[in-house]
Order: C-alpha cells, then sequence, then structure tokens
C-alpha cells in the first residue's frame, strides 16, 4: 500500500479505543455509509467487547499523530454485531456503529468527510483490472503500522482462488481480492480490519463492495485477502439503519 492524499477517501473512518486514543494507531478501520451510521468488522470487538463507551471514532483523518483541519471525533452510541457472527469464524463478520447525535444530522459533510454508496443487491463493477477496487487504512507495513492513510489498488479475484485455498471457510457471502503475484504482493494487513474495499460500478461511482475481514498472512502471493460481501447484508443494514443507502 502507499500514502494517498488528504481527502482522498472520504468516508474512510478510524476506529479507537478510548483509552488509547492519544496512540499511534487505530484499533481498526470503518467507513461511513450516511450521516449516523458506520459500517466495520465484527471482528473488531472480540477483545474489547461491545460497550460504546469503550470506542471513539475519528472523521476525516489522515495522520494518525497530527492534528487535521477537517479531524473531528465522535462517540459512537450504539453498537450492532451481525446476529448470525461467531467469534470463532469469519462468516458474517460485520457491525454497525450509531454515532451520537440526532437522526440525519450526526455529522455535518465536507469535501473530507463524506458517505459512500452501499452497492446494489447484484453489483456489476465496471471490470476486474487492479484499478477497479481499493482499499485504504492505516495498518501494518513493514512491521509497522502507518501513520499516514494508506491505499491500494487491488483487483478482484473468482470466489475459487479463495476457495482452493481456504476450504470451507470461505463462504458466498465473502469477497476473495488482492494480488497473486509474487513481484508485486498488495493486500491489506493488521490494523486494515473493517476498513472499506470499494469498487467503481459501470457509471464510475465508489460504492462498498467489502469489509476488511481476513486472510493468511499479509500479502502472501498464494492467499489472497477476504472481505465481508456487502451486498449480501443490505437487507440487514437497512434494517438496523432504517435507511438503504447515503444521505
Amino acid at each position: 500500500m502507499w500514502r494517498g492524499c488528504r481527502g482522498d477517501w472520504p468516508w474512510q473512518v478510524s476506529l479507537w479505543l478510548r483509552s488509547l486514543s492519544k496512540g499511534n494507531h487505530p484499533l481498526c478501520g470503518a467507513t461511513l455509509i450516511n450521516s449516523c451510521w458506520v459500517v466495520t468488522a465484527a471482528h473488531c470487538f472480540k477483545r474489547f467487547g461491545r460497550d460504546p463507551s469503550r470506542y471513539m471514532l475519528r472523521l476525516g483523518d489522515y495522520h494518525t499523530v497530527e492534528q487535521d483541519d477537517f479531524e473531528r471525533s465522535l462517540a459512537p452510541e450504539r453498537i450492532v454485531i451481525h446476529g448470525k457472527y461467531h467469534s470463532q469464524g469469519w462468516e458474517n463478520d460485520i457491525a454497525l456503529l450509531r454515532l451520537k447525535g440526532e437522526e440525519g444530522n450526526c455529522v455535518s459533510f465536507n469535501p473530507h468527510t463524506g458517505p459512500v454508496c452501499l452497492p446494489t443487491p447484484r453489483p456489476k463493477w465496471r471490470d476486474k483490472r487492479p484499478s477497479a477496487c481499493v482499499i485504504t487504512g492505516w495498518g501494518i507495513t513493514d512491521s509497522e503500522y502507518s501513520r499516514t492513510l494508506l491505499q491500494a489498488w487491488v483487483p478482484l479475484l473468482p470466489s475459487w482462488r479463495c476457495k482452493k485455498r481456504y476450504g470451507g471457510r470461505f463462504t458466498g457471502r465473502m469477497l476473495c481480492a488482492g494480488s497473486v503475484s509474487e513481484r508485486r504482493r498488495v493486500d491489506s494487513c493488521q490494523g486494515d480490519s473493517g476498513g472499506p474495499l470499494v469498487c467503481r460500478g459501470e457509471g464510475g461511482q465508489w460504492s462498498l463492495a467489502g469489509v476488511i475481514s481476513w486472510g493468511h498472512g499479509c500479502g502472501h502471493p498464494s492467499y489472497p485477502g477476504v472481505y465481508t460481501r456487502v451486498s449480501r447484508y443490505l437487507r440487514w443494514i437497512q434494517q438496523v439503519t432504517g435507511k438503504p443507502a447515503k444521505d
């Protein structure tokens, strides 16, 4: 992954433990889908529990140590883990966080903070070239967490690739993406979990294709990254948030 520019991915959110809010790296990534709701991975809450008072969300962030002009810290008032998620596996690895505030007015949008579109039930991405999809986060690169938001272009891969490598752990509710080249290994890593995999649709609009979930190591050429397939959870997202898409 490489460094992007401030404001490139305005839906990117970082999830922090309040007790470590002045540390060097967030606990997980997350994605803003409307003015009051954020999507992340359910496994981000395995270690520290589901009490929203223990967490903080940063929107408009770029550098985890320096204060950014558009950076804003907000508290979640509610954490909703998918009802069929089990901590021993990776199926249904998705969660929603409700920001504190009045409905439809929890956070103000600007060029550095704004929601991403949700996919259609049967999305058709523009193509499957590496330039079609992007992952972002502050995860580990070269054995340490990045202080600036990083990005990487990754190709969506046929499901059989992950099925072949991961067997029954890879299901139809997951996406397979990442580089399979020995020369240029691109992947998400520890610290990126919960963050977005966004893809451009046929109209050129970015949509949230996946939530960074799991994989075998980081950048392993034989083991692509695995992502929660957001299109399979649209009904659940609408039931929890009351909204099918961004404001």
